[in-house]
């Protein structure tokens, strides 16, 4: 069952330690709670693994279950809950197919089974919580209902644990950086020799311990002044501290890293007397250049903020960060974020020379990130891990090239020392975030934390400006929405009324034959027929946005349904004399299908052929039965055509073609209510269209449609 082996799934099921087959305190009592409420003997709070349930909370179970808190999959009721991302009522699990062969049932006496999701606020379904009857049980709603609110207190409780558990893990990530910008220590002898040196100082000059004791700290280190200026023995804080015996606190000087850059600091020097006479001394090192830095990280955020808040476009959100990071912390940058074709597309990019921006757009061109190259940008979006190219050879241009003409355009820009960061929020992956120095400046650890920040606030705004982009696209679809209703639905209602009216005039009059009489009143009821064909779309539209679809699978004969929806057309109000049916079916095609669902669909399907065949000709329905245990079935027209941009909007709701508008009536939900319908029992369906040469709507079906899970009660 692959819902069971997702790795996303299993990995949060791990971080949050809920495979440990013990019991635990809150679930044990939700558990009882639940049990007392719904008086049942057994309730459970479970969560399932690859291979085993996991029963974290239990009330009256028997042992050895109760202590050893797991079973295996066999005896699993849960495991449906998780496959099917669906909640499981079932008054008698022996009558029931998806269940029926659980060993709980004749080794524990399950008979009724009651389970809902424990599922998380981005859609995992970790377990379940469920009441267990031994007797059979129609289950109520307020019983499901009553078990629904139980769950939502368990994931409370583990949303809680896991915002704990965050927060903890900030902290040790702040305590970390407290502790990698602590003040650096070494002791020095009279000769200027290390005596020790702390973790600190080691980080902050680039040496390891062994480079660093017996050595002139002096010469290993050399302090400059601030101007950079060559700093004699006298001037130096070791030897200051050694010739006078006082202590020197807080001078600003510029030390020398290992690899020979300056480092900015605040340095303090005590003498160390043995009997009065100076032995040494222990010099503390403050890096003001962290300081300092952090000081300009703090303003870049700041202005990245109020930046970045201004709009709620994502492109110009991308283009002022771009702006705004070079030529602050890189010399060129890139931003790629990841299109609906799940590729990355350039999205902004910005070079400290303007004359060399040409040079990233012709690259982002002729060379965007390929799959089978080992590009940092795609490997940051694969594992969602920042990465960081402190030096980069030449040898490394060659590997990261795909020919002569890529590794002129990089050389071309300048690719010294990289950091690359995928761009995230609330789970995804946005895109990502390219920054490269030139020259000496190298990136180094200590710069990814806080352009890490900056990444964080940069995904927020993104991940804002879709959800307003999504809020305004309901809005629009709303209002949209009630234009088409209110249009639709008028077309019929002003008919029925003015047929009405004449019935109620002619009678009044006298005039009132029974011919008359027939002929209006048929009107009237094809007019309410086509009424309450459009409040059921509406209203099948309204159920499959909430996720509901309810099939009664029986067995279908797919060619027989085509014909017989055929023939109703061929009397129907939309068809003229121009048009004609013809059906191609080879022989009976049985499948186990929803018959009236499938009529739904053929109506809609040949319904929206004559609609858009508004000068007559051939409407052709074929079935056929394919060697892949599936049935196709194709409805072509000689229709005007759907233009290529237009359909890939078809099946939308509310989608009707542009070209359409204002010829051809309609709510626009036909095409999707057929979709929903097809993918509810496992199908496909598809277009091809070619303006002025009709089109073709293409389903396939399997001849076993899943049953669908048994779906909760309405609230």
């Amino acid at each position: 069952m692959p819902a069971l082996h997702d790795l996303e799934r299993l990995k949060t099921l791990r971080s949050l330690d809920l495979l440990d087959p013990a019991a635990e305190a809150a679930f044990d009592r939700l558990a009882r709670l639940a049990a007392r409420s719904l008086g049942v003997p057994v309730a459970l709070v479970s969560f399932v693994s690859a291979d085993r349930q996991v029963l974290r909370g239990a009330a009256g179970v028997p042992e050895p279950v109760a202590s050893q808190r797991e079973l295996p999959l066999s005896h699993s009721f849960c495991q449906h809950v998780v496959v099917t991302e669906a909640s499981l009522v079932v008054a008698d699990v022996r009558e029931h197919p998806l269940v029926r062969d659980n060993l709980s049932i004749p080794d524990f006496g399950v008979v009724a089974y009651a389970g809902i999701p424990l599922r998380t606020k981005d859609g995992q379904v970790l377990g379940s919580l469920c009441a267990i009857d031994r007797r059979v049980r129609t289950w109520t709603e307020e019983e499901v209902a009553t078990l629904t609110d139980f769950a939502a207190a368990a994931m409370s409780e583990i949303e809680l644990r896991a915002t704990v558990r965050e927060a903890e893990q900030s902290r040790r990530e702040w305590l970390a950086l407290l502790d990698s910008s602590g003040e650096g220590v070494f002791g020095f002898d009279t000769a200027a020799r290390c005596t020790h040196i702390n973790g600190a100082a080691l980080a902050f000059f680039g040496y390891t311990a062994e480079e660093c004791l017996g050595r002139d700290m002096h010469d290993l280190v050399q302090s400059r002044p601030p101007d950079g200026s060559p700093q004699t023995l006298e001037e130096s804080v070791i030897y200051q501290a050694l010739q006078t015996g006082r202590a020197i606190h807080l001078r600003e000087t510029v030390l020398r890293h290992k690899d020979g850059s300056p480092l900015s600091a605040l340095c303090s020097c005590s003498p160390v007397l043995k009997n009065g006479v100076v032995a040494g001394g222990i010099v503390t090192v403050v890096d003001i250049g962290e300081r300092k830095r952090a000081e300009e990280w703090q303003q870049l955020l700041a202005e990245a903020g109020a930046t970045i808040a201004v709009s709620l476009d994502h492109r110009t959100i991308l283009s002022s960060l771009a702006r705004l990071i070079v030529p602050r912390l890189a010399d060129w940058c890139t931003l790629d974020l990841v299109g609906d074709d799940g590729h990355l597309a350039r999205a902004a990019y910005a070079h400290a020379d303007a004359a060399k921006e040409p040079l990233l757009r012709e690259m982002g061109e002729r060379y965007p990130p390929a799959a089978t190259e080992p590009s940092p940008i795609l490997a940051a979006l694969r594992d969602g891990s920042p990465k960081l190219i402190a030096e980069v050879s030449d040898g490394d241009l060659a590997a990261l090239t795909r020919d002569d003409e890529h590794l002129r355009l990089v050389r071309a820009l300048g690719l010294d020392s990289g950091i690359v960061l995928p761009i995230q929020a609330r789970g995804r992956t946005l895109g990502v975030l390219s920054l490269v120095r030139v020259g000496t400046r190298r990136f180094r650890a200590t710069d990814l934390p806080p352009v890490e920040e900056l990444t964080r606030r940069c995904a927020l705004a993104l991940d804002n400006a879709r959800l307003y982009a999504q809020a305004q696209e309901a809005v629009r679809l709303r209002d949209q929405f009630v234009a088409i209703a209110s249009h639709e639905l008028r077309t019929p209602v002003t008919s029925i009324r003015g047929y009405a009216q004449l019935l109620e005039r002619q009678a009044a009059q006298g005039t009132l034959d029974a011919a008359r009489a027939g002929r209006h009143a048929g009107h009237i009821v094809a007019q309410a027929s086509r009424l309450g064909a459009l409040i059921g779309d509406l209203l099948d539209a309204s159920r499959f946005q909430q996720g509901r679809l309810d099939l009664n699978l029986e067995a279908c004969d797919l060619t027989a349904l085509a014909g017989e929806v055929l023939a109703a057309f061929r009397t129907a109000p939309e068809r003229t004399p121009r048009h004609s049916f013809r059906l191609v079916a080879p022989g009976p095609v049985v499948g186990q299908w929803d018959r009236a669902r499938l009529d739904q669909v053929l109506t809609n399907l040949v319904s929206n052929a004559l609609k858009y065949s508004p000068e007559g000709g051939e409407v052709c329905v074929e079935v056929r039965a394919m060697p892949d245990d599936r049935a196709d079935l194709l409805v072509r027209d000689q229709g005007i055509g759907i233009p290529p941009e237009e359909q890939p909007q078809l099946f939308q709701p509310f989608a009707r073609g542009a070209s359409s508008h204002g010829q051809i009536g309609g709510t626009g939900l036909g095409l999707y209510i057929v979709r929903q319908i097809l993918e509810g029992h496992g199908g496909t369906i598809a277009v091809a269209s070619v303006p002025g040469h009709g089109t073709t709507f293409s389903a396939s079906l399997p001849l076993a449609a899943a049953a669908p899970p048994l779906a909760l009660p309405a609230d």
